[in-house]
């Protein structure tokens, strides 16, 4: 699945491009996991997926996911309003 009624599906990766360049709409999935870890499957599940990642200066391998997808929603709210 790469869409789903024309949503554009993202999903937080270490391995992705920063979210600071990708241009967000108001039709968007995101899928938040283990972001250091990866997903399991990751070859099916990323197939068409864009892939994303959150760009921080702290010295730590990745956000807890509770903070990564608030800080997700936080993006697309304040890409939405301009």
């Amino acid at each position: 699945i790469t869409s789903l009624n024309s949503h554009k599906i993202y999903a937080l990766d270490l391995k992705g491009k920063s979210l600071k360049t990708v241009v967000l709409n108001d039709k968007i999935i995101i899928i938040a996991g283990n972001e250091s870890g990866g997903f399991k499957s990751e070859k099916e599940l990323f197939a068409g997926i864009e892939k994303i990642k959150i760009p921080n200066s702290f010295k730590v391998d990745s956000l807890n996911v509770h903070i990564a997808a608030s800080i997700m929603m936080y993006e697309i709210f304040a890409s939405a309003q301009k």
